[in-house]
């Protein structure tokens, strides 16, 4: 994440927009960024349904949901 964040030139993560969807084939769940929330609460097909988590990655670098 770090790595694509500098190849992007982006210098303030909590401006940074990304969603993570576990399986494309089922998209009615996905996990956003916080910089994404204005964008969903706008828009009447998009649900928050949990809180804000922060993204954790296991040991080999891979993103993992607790």
């Amino acid at each position: 994440m770090e790595s694509a964040l500098k190849t992007l030139h982006l210098s303030d993560p909590e401006k940074v927009k990304i969603c993570w969807i576990k399986n494309t084939l089922f998209l009615d769940e996905m996990y956003c960024s916080e910089a994404l929330l204005p964008e969903i609460n706008a828009n009447k097909n998009l649900e928050v349904i949990e809180d804000l988590l922060e993204f954790r990655f296991d040991n080999n670098n891979n993103l993992i949901k607790e």
